[in-house]
């Protein structure tokens, strides 16, 4: 008789997991480039915490703990908060993006030593900006990496099936500098919204961040023309949410495009030189994702 863990083994080897596999993702779309526990994501719904050693340990995100938010200042450099009141992960997650910037999230030895020197006063372990997520989810509730762009087939890595994520800047930027800005470092560009999948993500996106204010995206229109383009050349077509329904006309519009919250997340003109946060397309390589 095959016993029940015998018998796992052999479906495993013969039916090696899928993309429905768990992996960690950061509150703010980061890559996970640099890890500080002992334990993999096994199930969906548990979030980091860092210990009083500066471990990481994984714990139910609907239970209550300090927490430690960030904040980006005028010349880029980070500032940490710890935040001596409890509440679940996803409560803390609201607090650091209406009052700071976001959960923090941690690339290297360094800053997590940081983060555990500003955290001692915290008796108990607090949350980071860490949580165990399916590599499908693209629910916005608690996923950070949205898949925008549909994936043929899935290899045995499931990080390939989850390669595209939305970043939203940390500063108010001209959407030319957001245009820079947006091909720094892993980020690849001003985001482009070319199907109704898109818009939706992009909606849960803002939604789950609190975002209230116009955001940058890759529209933009020829002064020439007058017809309206994505950075890589594609035109806005046939896919739009422009406000209204139309697009702005020819002379009389402004030349770069936003979404607006306000306006139930319609696309609409803006003044180039007007400063929003942005929304970028980043990409996590499969070597970041990677369970260990």
């Amino acid at each position: 008789m095959v016993t029940v863990s015998v018998l796992f083994l052999l479906l495993s080897a013969l039916f090696p997991l899928s993309c429905s596999q768990f992996i960690e993702k950061w509150s703010n779309g980061d890559c996970v480039t640099f890890k500080n526990m002992t334990q993999n994501c096994l199930s969906p719904g548990f979030c980091a915490a860092m210990k009083a050693n500066g471990e990481w340990e994984l714990i139910n995100c609907t239970n209550t703990r300090n927490f430690m938010c960030y904040k980006k200042d005028s010349s880029q450099c980070i500032n940490y908060h710890l935040i001596l009141e409890t509440k679940t992960w996803y409560e803390a997650q609201c607090y650091c993006r209406q009052c700071y910037t976001d959960l923090v999230s941690i690339q290297e030895l360094e800053q997590n030593d940081k983060v555990k020197s500003v955290g001692s006063k915290s008796v108990t372990p607090f949350w980071i900006g860490l949580l165990c997520n399916d590599s499908k989810q693209t629910d916005g509730g608690n996923s950070t990496c949205v898949r925008l762009s549909s994936v043929s087939h899935c290899d045995n890595d499931p990080a390939l099936c989850y390669n595209t994520s939305i970043h939203v800047s940390d500063v108010a930027l001209s959407w030319e500098k957001a245009l820079d800005y947006c091909q720094e470092q892993n980020r690849t560009g001003l985001l482009q919204i070319e199907s109704k999948d898109d818009q939706v993500e992009v909606e849960k996106e803002l939604k789950r961040r609190c975002v209230s204010e116009p955001v940058w995206v890759g529209l933009r229109q020829s002064q020439l023309f007058g017809f309206w383009i994505w950075p890589n050349g594609n035109a806005v077509f046939p896919y739009n949410n422009w406000d209204e329904g139309k697009q702005p006309e020819h002379q009389v519009s402004q030349h770069c495009g936003a979404v607006v919250p306000q306006k139930h997340y319609k696309w609409t003109d803006m003044n180039c030189e007007a400063q929003y946060i942005a929304l970028c397309h980043i990409r996590c390589s499969t070597e970041t994702l990677q369970m260990d």
